[in-house]
């Protein structure tokens, strides 16, 4: 049985009073990497509703499959960043809005029946933060 990948149906408009950025304002590598790691704790905390946005698609059953079949040891780990680039920014209420599309190398670590277990996998990560200092 195979399940469709859910995808955005249109790109959505920017928020009211938003100002688009063009050209994007450089994001630094230190800045994704840091977002990118809060995302992995979040993950190994089980705490991933607070910080996936509202509009992430079938969040509630990605935190759910979190609590119920990801065992309780697992922890995410960042091995390496290995690109980042902007996608998309905007400036509104003083803040500079920037949404990144992160490539990092990752591994869930856990133990089992069968022992320590390691599972590498290289994913994509589209992040969205926030600057206050707007600039």
């Amino acid at each position: 049985m195979l399940n469709p990948i859910t995808r955005p149906q249109a790109k959505a408009a920017l928020p009211g009073g938003a100002i688009p950025v063009k050209p994007p304002v450089p994001v630094p590598r230190e800045k994704g990497e840091a977002a990118v790691q809060k995302l992995a704790a979040a993950w190994s905390d089980r705490k991933l509703d607070g910080v996936l946005g509202s509009q992430f698609s079938d969040r509630d059953r990605l935190v759910d499959a979190l609590q119920t079949k990801v065992p309780r040891d697992a922890r995410l780990r960042v091995v390496s960043v290995q690109g980042w680039q902007v996608l998309e920014q905007h400036r509104i209420g003083g803040f500079l809005v920037s949404k990144l599309s992160v490539t990092a190398s990752t591994q869930v670590e856990f133990g089992g029946a069968a022992g320590y277990q390691v599972r590498p996998g290289t994913n994509e990560y589209i992040l969205t933060l926030n600057d206050g200092s707007g600039q």
